[in-house]
Order: structure tokens, then sequence, then C-alpha cells
């Protein structure tokens, strides 16, 4: 049996209590599935609300995050087009998606190369914690090449330098901890996220996905 693979939901190792920026990544990740994926729901929101955003855009001077109060109706006609998309795909519950979706369709936009490749706009992760340990520093002194031979200079030093490091690692996790940081432990397999996605937007039968997996795997395998 091929032993599962599993990654790191996180892109680091600690997280506030909240777990904030494991649902930041977890949600990054998702969607950057969907795109390898099921790529059906961004070609639907690149075919079925872009244009109304496009049309809609057009007529604020401010851009779409200040619309006046003047443009609401055509506002709320955005916004119902994008609960209409996102609930095609059993995704309409999920307020995050929604409101990613309105950026995405802004980096669009902006962006010809992100619409081609119907890039997911990353929204912006949950604040961090940061500079709150010093530079890792290591120091030795110089080889003198006529009191000692490269080969034990080599040895001391590597030893000293993993004991620095040693040390280093354990002051910044607990300084971690101190802040009310807790060790990441999520981690994720591409297989069971593919098959959510099926399941969730697909709208797919476990039964379903499974003959879907295996067309796929035999498809591969006449490729070869």
């Amino acid at each position: 049996m091929r032993k599962r693979t599993t990654l790191p939901l996180t892109f680091g190792e600690y997280d506030s209590p909240l777990d904030k920026h494991t649902f930041w990544s977890a949600r990054l990740r998702l969607m950057a599935r969907v795109q390898m994926v099921y790529p059906r729901m961004l070609e639907e929101l690149r075919d079925d609300v872009f244009p109304l955003f496009e049309d809609y855009v057009r007529t604020l001077p401010g851009g779409w995050l200040d619309y006046p109060t003047r443009f609401e109706r055509e506002h709320e006609a955005l916004r119902a087009r994008i609960t209409t998309w996102a609930s095609r795909f059993h995704a309409d519950g999920e307020e995050w998606i929604t409101e990613a979706a309105l950026r995405t369709l802004d980096l669009w936009l902006r962006s010809q190369t992100a619409l081609a490749e119907l890039r997911w706009h990353p929204d912006t992760p949950a604040e961090s914690l940061m500079n709150y340990t010093r530079n890792f520093e290591f120091k030795e002194a110089r080889w003198e090449p006529e009191i000692v031979t490269w080969a034990q200079y080599r040895h001391d030093l590597r030893k000293k330098f993993e004991i620095a490091l040693h040390t280093y690692q354990k002051e910044v996790e607990k300084k971690a901890r101190e802040l009310g940081r807790e060790r990441v432990r999520v981690s994720y397999s591409e297989k069971n996220l593919d098959w959510f996605i099926l399941y969730q937007f697909g709208g797919l039968s476990s039964v379903e996905i499974e003959k879907q997996n295996t067309n796929v795997a035999a498809a591969a395998r006449r490729s070869h």
C-alpha cells in the first residue's frame, strides 16, 4: 500500500490560539487545488460574473471599494450574481468565498495574466507578530593552520554551530509560547483535499469521485 503523504497546512510552525494563519493558508491551498482539480468553478466565475463586474467598475470613478450611494442598486446586483455563482457550487454559506471572489474579480480586471490563469486572490493574511526575536548570529575564532588541522577545526566548528543553533531554536520557541503562540499540528493530503473539492463544490458522490479517479489513473497508465 502506498504511504499517504501529508503536507503542512501552514507556512510557519506557530500560530495564534485562534489558528488565524491556519485558516488563511487552508483557504489559500483549497482554492489553489480548485484551480487544478475543478476549474469549472472558476471558469463560471469568469464567464458569468466577471463581465458584470467589468461593467460595474466602469461606472465608478472611485473604484469598486468606494462606490457612491447612487450606484447601490448596481452593487447589490453584483453581490447577488456572486451569491448565485457560489450557491451553484454549494458555497454560498461561506462568506469568505464570496468576499474573496469579489477581490478575485478585481485582480482579474487588473491582470490579464491572472485572468488567463484563473488565479484566486490570496487576500490578506492574518496579522503576524514579527520581530520579537533577535537575529541568529554565530561567530568563531579563525583557523590557525600551524596549530590545528583543518579536519579538527571543522569538527569543532560544526559542533559549536549546532549547539548555538539548537540554543537559538529553543529561545525563539520559548518567546513564541510566552506571546501565546501554539505549535501548529495540522497537515493535509492533496488526495483528501481533492476529494473534498469534488464532493462539496462539484456535488459528486463518493462513488462518482472514485470512478473519476479510476478513469484518470487508467488514462495516466495508458499515456506511459
